[in-house]
């Protein structure tokens, strides 16, 4: 199917169901990282009851369907991508409370849940302040950071597919693991109700500020990144294996290896998506070389001709 037959389609079907159709938009506006192609089209669902049946319509007309979130953990190639995405970081909404649950919509910030949760003097998420991205995001790496991570309070996730299927699913034994859930490679999460404890507002507050000031003290400042680029090996840091290869500051063409924290790549606003892939694959093999250890991605990658891969 040529683009201007996706881009036909995409309009004609995300307007009957009241969503905003956006034409060859590049996806570097819409990534943290700040590089990627132009996509024939993104669709902003009008709200999340609309979305199954979007998504449906789409796959059904034979139309490429990728769904993104906060695109924090993103990185899409320069060339152009023959695809419709929907992005559910438009969709509107906001947190139900109940008592120390919340139900809380995919695309909301972390950092909007984190300022919330604390107001009502609630424990459990305070790891994540300073943390970028959506909170369905967060539930399909697990993030966390400093001994805390999302999994433990999530009790019930709703999930879309590229095909438009919804399903809820709560976690079991196993679900989460180390920057692992269940959430499939072609789902993502729509609604999240997690479950936090009463604690004591001054003492989350100062919780708060101190994560605060040791990620500001750790991590880069200036320039666009994704966060971590790489997983943690078992035993290690994936941050102290690179700076033990020598690698803080290495550049190619744009993006540099951060002087600050090694398991950063940053753009400096002039990076491609070659550059940072390249830079990446020059970290993973310099590091296999010299210690043996296989990096993993923590980041997910578009391809201009072939499937989303994790590299």
């Amino acid at each position: 199917m040529n683009r201007e037959r996706m881009q036909a389609l995409a309009r004609e079907i995300g307007e009957a169901r009241g969503a905003e159709v956006l034409l060859d938009e590049r996806l570097a506006s819409w990534l943290s990282m700040r590089v990627g192609g132009s996509v024939a089209a993104i669709v902003k669902p009008a709200d999340a009851g609309s979305l199954p049946a979007l998504v449906r319509e789409l796959h059904e007309a034979g139309l490429p369907v990728r769904l993104l979130g906060g695109g924090s953990n993103l990185v899409a190639e320069d060339e152009p991508l023959d695809l419709v995405v929907v992005h559910l970081g438009s969709i509107p909404g906001g947190i139900d409370w109940d008592g120390a649950r919340a139900r809380v919509p995919a695309g909301l910030s972390l950092a909007a849940l984190l300022r919330e949760s604390t107001k009502r003097g609630l424990t459990g998420l305070e790891w994540a302040a300073g943390l970028p991205g959506s909170v369905g995001g967060a539930v399909v790496g697990n993030a966390g950071a400093f001994g805390g991570e999302i999994g433990p309070s999530v009790r019930e996730v709703v999930l879309v597919s590229a095909d438009g299927t919804l399903r809820r699913h709560r976690p079991e034994a196993g679900d989460f693991a180390y920057r692992r859930s269940f959430v499939g490679p072609e789902e993502l999460v729509l609604e999240v109700e997690l479950e936090l404890a009463e604690g004591e507002p001054e003492a989350i507050r100062a919780e708060v500020a101190r994560v605060n000031a040791q990620r500001s003290g750790s991590q880069p400042k200036g320039g666009h990144s994704s966060g971590c680029m790489f997983k943690n090996p078992e035993g290690d840091a994936a941050g102290r294996l690179i700076d033990s290869c020598g690698l803080k500051g290495r550049r190619r063409g744009g993006a540099s290896v951060s002087e600050r924290h090694a398991n950063f790549l940053i753009n400096d606003g002039s990076a491609t998506a070659a550059d940072i892939l390249g830079l990446m694959e020059e970290v993973r093999e310099e590091v296999r070389r010299a210690t043996g250890v296989e990096l993993e991605s923590e980041v997910r990658v578009w391809r201009s001709r072939e499937q989303e891969v994790r590299p």
